[in-house]
């Protein structure tokens, strides 16, 4: 069985589409939970117009309510909150992460699930990465083709349970995808399949989020440096600077930095994977300028 999550705050444009998404699938989830956190538009009233409709849709509805919202772990949570309630499901096997901006193929679930039959050590499996975005009034899409998106990732109820649940911390899917790693599972992507995600992150706040995140995760301070600059001129955009002023603004504020040092050693390790990249053709290179979590990807034409 597959039970699948979707956290949703103010979400009911993008949700009445992913309803279309995975009611047209081959291979339909078996439970669909959506988790509402404290949704002011009618996300609340679509979510239980699909429950009533649908007998493998569920709710949740978490209390936010004088709760002061952060935006850099409540992520996390919600899944995790929705992904232990379908754990609760007898025969539940496989377990799935679905944002609201995501878009399946209509094989996706078909094609992912079977994956983990060609490979009994794949632990997380996704289709290709596609982003949609606009440019100069056009819709372009380019493909990620070495990631697992984290909107749409499945995990064997083997590899969840390994790593202690979904991660509550910032960039929880990354986590997720280093402590599978770090337990000896392989990481599959079905080439024949495909996500859209189609609201990417190239706004100057979402950055600034996620050089918040990295400073939580211990990112080394010289790589926050040089990133967002680097990612400013190869993007002709200043949105990207936000990413090393966010860093800097939990150097200023002094933020508690994350105490799980399994995904801290992996975020300082970047720094010196790429020192390391210019030595890739040596063994030395080949040793230290790897991402593990890449050397873990097998990629799957189904």
């Amino acid at each position: 069985m597959l039970g699948i999550v979707t956290p949703v705050k103010n979400e009911s444009r993008n949700l009445r589409f992913l309803a279309q998404t995975v009611l047209s699938q081959t291979r339909r989830p078996d439970l669909w939970v959506i988790v509402d956190d404290g949704s002011t538009d009618d996300t609340p009233k679509l979510i239980k117009s699909l429950e009533n409709n649908y007998n493998f849709i569920t709710s949740l509805s978490l209390p936010t309510k004088h709760m002061k919202y952060d935006p850099i772990y409540r992520y996390g949570h919600v899944v995790h909150v929705g992904l232990e309630y379908a754990l609760k499901t007898d025969d539940i096997e496989f377990l799935g992460v679905l944002d609201a901006d995501i878009r399946l193929k209509e094989d996706y679930y078909e094609k992912t699930l079977a994956a983990f039959k060609s490979n009994t050590k794949i632990g997380i499996t996704s289709g290709s990465y596609i982003v949609s975005y606009r440019k100069n009034k056009s819709i372009l899409r380019r493909e990620r083709s070495n990631e697992l998106i984290g909107g749409a990732m499945i995990f064997s109820k083997k590899c969840l349970l390994d790593i202690g649940g979904f991660p509550i911390c910032p960039s929880p899917d990354t986590a997720a995808l280093i402590k599978a790693v770090n337990r000896g599972w392989r990481l599959g992507i079905v080439t024949s399949t495909y996500a859209i995600h189609i609201r990417p992150s190239e706004s100057w706040t979402k950055f600034l989020r996620a050089g918040l995140s990295r400073y939580i995760l211990d990112l080394h301070p010289l790589s926050a440096l040089f990133s967002g600059p680097l990612q400013a001129l190869k993007n002709l955009s200043p949105a990207p600077l936000g990413f090393t002023i966010g860093y800097f603004m939990g150097i200023l504020y002094r933020l508690k930095k994350i105490e799980d040092k399994e995904i801290t050693q992996y975020f300082n390790k970047r720094f010196h994977r790429g020192i390391y990249k210019i030595l890739r053709r040596t063994s030395a290179g080949e040793r230290f300028g790897t991402d593990p979590i890449k050397r873990s990807v097998i990629k799957i034409s189904i």
